[in-house]
């Protein structure tokens, strides 16, 4: 009688511990879970997530096809080889030529004419071009290394604001200052320091 009763007991308790801790595995077992699989939420994936070396990868292609591009010597003492490498891809590839070197192509050099491109690397980026209401500057480095005459902040704020740097108050005409000031302090800075490292060239005032 009392084995009856203990296992009675035992039955009992072992039933009120299955209601008491059921709401806790009921969920791990119903349908919708898999077996196996462990839930994280959003924000924990994202933290244990690798980090991407996309961005890495793409500064060193951008910097490579800069110095590809790049149609003149640069000098790259006590310059920041990365940042020469991607103000050229920048300045290259964003229309610099076309209003700073006068005129952009050599005779026989002008892919707009379906001819095998040439830049005018004599008169590379050294103003000149005359707009009627402007006239590009030269953006070569002075004799003092500085690019256009210009420190680097003077440079941002140019670009930034279109204030004139020889004429402070007006505005930059033709130049598509609103354009490039959009872009990120590393992105000017890294154009200014290709301008840095090219040749000074005297302003040309061909046709």
């Amino acid at each position: 009688m009392r084995r009856h009763i203990l296992v009675c007991i035992t039955l009992v308790l072992a039933g009120l511990t299955v209601l008491l801790i059921s709401p806790t595995i009921r969920p791990a077992l119903s349908k919708n879970s898999k077996a196996g699989e462990t839930r994280v939420s959003p924000h924990r994936a994202m933290a244990f997530a690798p980090l991407s070396l996309g961005d890495d990868n793409d500064d060193e292609s951008i910097i490579q096809r800069g110095f590809e591009i790049a149609p003149v010597h640069l000098d790259l003492r006590g310059k920041n080889r990365a940042l020469v490498g991607i103000g050229s891809y920048i300045i290259n590839t964003g229309g610099c030529n076309d209003c700073h070197t006068n005129p952009p192509y050599v005779d026989g050099g002008d892919p707009f004419q379906g001819q095998p491109e040439q830049i005018n690397v004599p008169c590379y980026l050294s103003g000149g071009m005359n707009f009627g209401i402007a006239v590009s500057r030269n953006l070569t480095p002075d004799s003092h290394g500085l690019p256009a005459g210009l420190t680097l902040d003077k440079f941002i704020h140019t670009l930034r604001t279109g204030e004139d740097p020889e004429e402070p108050g007006e505005l930059l005409q033709v130049m598509p200052w609103p354009v490039f000031g959009k872009k990120t302090t590393r992105d000017l800075t890294a154009m200014y320091e290709y301008l840095r490292s090219i040749p000074h060239r005297p302003t040309c005032t061909g046709p």
